[in-house]
């Protein structure tokens, strides 16, 4: 997800406070974040995800 979308979806609307955020989730390394171009990513560590299987 584009870091653009979490700003302006999220709950975290401040460029700087949203970054902080992001540094500490990297950290703990429940996110990834990545360049595509000029877009910024944010990826979630898959094992972290639930998955809901039949």
């Amino acid at each position: 997800m584009a870091t653009r979308d979490l700003q302006r979806l999220g709950p975290v609307r401040s460029k700087d406070r949203l970054d902080a955020a992001l540094r500490e989730l990297q950290a703990h390394h429940h996110v990834r974040l990545r360049t595509e171009g000029k877009r910024k990513l944010v990826e979630i560590n898959p094992a972290l995800r639930e998955e809901t299987a039949p």
